[in-house]
C-alpha cells in the first residue's frame, strides 16, 4: 500500500483534472474550481495519511487501526464526490448529465485497476459515492431518467465484484511471485548444501586415504613385532600401542561410515546366512578383549538362519559388543546369544555394567552423544558414533532393536530378525581342512613399501606363499615366473601413476583364464562395494586389521574350494 499510493493518487489527480476541464469548458467555472479543490484535498489527505506511516512503524497491534483509518478517509472522499455530483446534476441539461456520468464512471472504474491501493478502501469510497447518487436519481429523476439510477446500481455491483476479482488476481500474482522467490532461495540453498556435501565427501575421501595408509601398515607391524617379544613388560607396552591403534582405527571408520550412510552409498547384499557360523569368525577377537579386561565372555550361539547382509549385520553386533565391553567393569560379564523363537531370530548382547537411565535411553542412538566423559576406566571412548551407526544399519537391514536397561543393573540390546525359510547357500557351509594353507599362493600388490612389508611379514608367518609387487608390471612378471595359479589376489585399488587395481585384477584373471577371488583394498573409505565392476571381489577399507584380513582370506578361499 505504501508503495502503490503514489501511483493511485496520480491516477485520481489526472481524472480530477480531466473532469475539471470538461466542467470548465461547459461554462461552469465556479463548480469546476469547487470540484477541483474539494477532490484534490481529499486525495491529498489520503496520500499523506498513507505515506506518513512507514511500513516499519506498523505492527500487529496497530495495523488494524491504520487500515480502518484508510477506509474511513476513502469513504469520506467518496461521500464528498457523491455530494458534488448530486449538486451539479441537472436532469434538464444534457451537458450536466454527460459530465455527471463521466465523474461516476471514472471514479467507479478506477478501483478495477490491479494497482488499486487497498480494496476495502475502494469499496468504501464507491459505496459512499454511488449508493447515495443512485438513490437520488431513483427518488428525484422523472420518467426514463430513473432507469439511469438502476444503471448506477448495476455499475456499483459490477464494480465491487470486479474489484474483488482483481484483488484475487493481485493476491495470486503476489503469491506466485513470493513462491518463485522462495523456490529460487530453496534451489540456491539446496545447491549450497549439495556443494557442501560434495566438498565434505572429497575431504573425507582424501583424509581417510592419507590417514588409513600408515594406520594400515602399523597394524601389521604391531602383529609382527609381537612374535619377537619375550618379556612381559614389552608385551604389555605393545598391547597399549595396539589399543591406541585400534582407537584411531575406530574413529576413522566411524566418521567414514556415518558419511556413507548419510550419502546412501551403502547398499545391503542380502543372502541366507548361518548366524552362528558368521559370528564365530569374530568371537575370538572379543575373547582376547575379555581376557585382557578380566571380563567373563559368555557365548551361546544356537543354530539359526536369517536373510541379511552378513557384513553389515556383523558390524552391528561388533559395535554393540564393543560398547558392552567398554561399559562393563573389571570382573563383570558380557553375554552374546542367538536363539530362535518361532518365526523370529533374536540376537542378544547383554552386560552387567552400569546401565542406562531411562531418561537418557532415547538419546544414545544420536550422533556424537556420550553419556560418560571422554575416558572410562582409563580407556578412550571415541566420538559417540557407534550406536548411531547401529541404528542406521539396523534401519537399512530392517532389524528391530529392543533396549532393556536399568541403572546399576546392566544393559541388553536385542536384535530381532525374521528366520529364513530358504536353504543356506552351500558356499556358506564350513569346509573341513580350510586352514590347510601351506600351499596357498597369494599375489599382494600395493605401491606403499611399508604396507607391502608389514602385510607380507604377517602372511608369510601364517604360511602363505607370496608374489609381492609394487606395480601392475611387477605383478604380471611375478605371475609369469611362477608355475602355480594364484589362489587369491590382494590388490590396492589406487596404485602409483594412476594405475587401477580393478584393471589389474581383470588382467591377472585373463592371464590365467580363471576367476581368482580377490580382496580390493582402498584407503579411500568412501568407495562403495557395489561400485566394483567385478564379481568375486571383496572390498576392504584401510586400515584393515590383521584379524579381519585373515577371516576374509579364509572365507574367500573356503568359498573357492566349495565351488
Amino acid at each position: 500500500m505504501h508503495e502503490k499510493i503514489g501511483e493511485s493518487s496520480l491516477y485520481m489527480l489526472m481524472i480530477i483534472i480531466y473532469i475539471t476541464v470538461i466542467i470548465w469548458v461547459g461554462g461552469y467555472a465556479v463548480y469546476a474550481v469547487s470540484w477541483f479543490l474539494a477532490s484534490s484535498i481529499m486525495v491529498g489527505v489520503l496520500y499523506f495519511y498513507t505515506k506518513h506511516r512507514k511500513p516499519r512503524e506498523l505492527s500487529v497491534d496497530n495495523v488494524d487501526q491504520f487500515l480502518k483509518g484508510h477506509v474511513a478517509i476513502s469513504s469520506i472522499t467518496g461521500a464528498v464526490w457523491g455530494s458534488l455530483v448530486i449538486y451539479f446534476i441537472d436532469f434538464t441539461s444534457s451537458f450536466s448529465l454527460v459530465a455527471a456520468s463521466a465523474i461516476v464512471f471514472a471514479i467507479a472504474l478506477s478501483g478495477l485497476m490491479p494497482g488499486a491501493t487497498y480494496r476495502p478502501s475502494y469499496i468504501g469510497q464507491t459505496t459512499s459515492m454511488l449508493v447515495p447518487f443512485s438513490g437520488y436519481i431513483l427518488l428525484f429523476a422523472e420518467g426514463g431518467f430513473r432507469i439511469a439510477g438502476v444503471g448506477v446500481v448495476i455499475l456499483y455491483i459490477t464494480g465491487v465484484i470486479s474489484s474483488i476479482r482483481a484483488q484475487r488476481v493481485t493476491d495470486e500474482s503476489i503469491f506466485l511471485g513470493q513462491l518463485r522467490e522462495l523456490n529460487a532461495k530453496v534451489r540456491g540453498q539446496n545447491e549450497e548444501i549439495k556443494r557442501t556435501n560434495e566438498e565434505k565427501t572429497r575431504f573425507l575421501a582424501a583424509t581417510s586415504h592419507d590417514f588409513s595408509q600408515p594406520l594400515h601398515a602399523q597394524g601389521y607391524f604391531i602383529q609382527a613385532l609381537e612374535q619377537h617379544l619375550d618379556k612381559p613388560e614389552q608385551k604389555t607396552l605393545l598391547k597399549k600401542i595396539e589399543a591406541s591403534w585400534q582407537h584411531q582405527k575406530r574413529l576413522l571408520n566411524g566418521l567414514v561410515e556415518i558419511n556413507q550412510l548419510e550419502s546412501g552409498t551403502i547398499v545391503p547384499k542380502i543372502k541366507v546366512i548361518n548366524i552362528a557360523d558368521q559370528f564365530q569368525s569374530f568371537v575370538d577377537e572379543f575373547e582376547f578383549t575379555a581376557k585382557d579386561k578380566s571380563i567373563e565372555f559368555i557365548v551361546d550361539l544356537q543354530p539359526a538362519c536369517v536373510e541379511s547382509d552378513p557384513l553389515l549385520l556383523t558390524r552391528i553386533v561388533q559395535n554393540l559388543l564393543t560398547n558392552a565391553f567398554r561399559y562393563t567393569p573389571e570382573n563383570g560379564e558380557v553375554k552374546l546369544s542367538v536363539n530362535q523363537f518361532g518365526d523370529d531370530v533374536e540376537i542378544s548382547i547383554q552386560d552387567n555394567g552400569q546401565g542406562i537411565p531411562r531418561d537418557k535411553q532415547s538419546q544414545i542412538f544420536d550422533e556424537y552423544v556420550q553419556l560418560q566423559s571422554k575416558t572410562l576406566h582409563g580407556e578412550q571412548i571415541g566420538l559417540g558414533l557407534g550406536l548411531s551407526i547401529v541404528k542406521r544399519l539396523s534401519k537399512l537391514l530392517k532389524v528391530e532393536i529392543v533396549l532393556v536397561s536399568e541403572p546399576n543393573q546392566g544393559t541388553e540390546f536385542k536384535l530381532v530378525l525374521p528366520a529364513s525359510k530358504r536353504d543356506i547357500d552351500p558356499s556358506q557351509l564350513p569346509i573341513m581342512g580350510h586352514n590347510n594353507i601351506g600351499d596357498r599362493l597369494i599375489i599382494l600388490v600395493d605401491d606403499e613399501k611399508d604396507i607391502r612389508q608389514s602385510m607380507s611379514n604377517l602372511l608369510e608367518q601364517q604360511g602363505y606363499q607370496l608374489i609381492i609387487a609394487a606395480t601392475p608390471a611387477e605383478a604380471m612378471t611375478g605371475l609369469a615366473a611362477h608355475e602355480n595359479i594364484p589362489d587369491l589376489l590382494i590388490i590396492d585399488k589406487r596404485l602409483a601413476d594412476d594405475e587401477s587395481g580393478i584393471d589389474l585384477i581383470r588382467d591377472l584373471r585373463e592371464e590365467v583364464n580363471e576367476d581368482i577371488p580377490a580382496i580390493l583394498m582402498s584407503g579411500d573409505l568412501s568407495t562403495p562395494q557395489e561400485g566394483i565392476p567385478l564379481d568375486n571381489v571383496q572390498f576392504l577399507g584401510k586400515p584393515i586389521g590383521p584379524g579381519q584380513l585373515q577371516r576374509t582370506i579364509i572365507d574367500l578361499l573356503r568359498q573357492d574350494v566349495s565351488v
